[in-house]
Parts: C-alpha cells; structure tokens; sequence
C-alpha cells in the first residue's frame, strides 16, 4: 500500500510551516489516505517527546493521534520510502 510521507529534520513544529505540515496531514487522513511521519536528524524529538506546537497545530496533532498516527524513529524511513506515494519534507 503506497502512503503520504512526512519527513520532519527540524527541532520545532510551533511555526507556520510546522502547522501547515500538520494540517495537510489531518485533511489527508480525513480523505482516509494513508499518511507515516518520521523524524530525522535534528527533528527527533519533535513530536514524540514534549513538541512545542501552535494551537491550531495541537489540535491536528490530536486528530493524527486519535487515527493511531505516531512519529517514527529515523530507522523506519528505509521502511517507508518505497511505500511513499509523496514525501513531504520539513527541513530548515
């Protein structure tokens, strides 16, 4: 099954670009397309640790996580690349 992949190498998501990401995420889900999130580099850590978020970013967050949508170590990328219908890349 081919997915949406997300590829998160920056420390915070509390931006209007780390919202953003979050969103298009959720309204993928909300289409019931299959969506993975990563962290890489320095980007572990930035949501399954303590993530600074916006509101509005929260509340994405809680939508993914309510689907079962968790971030995944750097060690699964290998895993999920092949799978990836697009990659969605949040880098500095």
């Amino acid at each position: 099954m081919t997915l949406f992949l997300a590829v998160i190498a920056v420390p915070r998501l509390d931006t209007v670009e780390g919202t953003e990401l979050l969103r298009t995420l959720a309204s993928l889900r909300a289409l019931d397309l299959p969506v993975a999130l990563v962290e890489v580099g320095a980007g572990v850590g930035a949501l399954s640790r303590d993530p600074e978020l916006t509101p509005d970013g929260e509340r994405f967050l809680a939508v993914l996580t309510q689907d079962g949508i968790t971030a995944q170590p750097p060690e699964a990328l290998d895993a999920l690349l092949p799978r990836a219908r697009a990659i969605l890349r949040l880098a500095p």
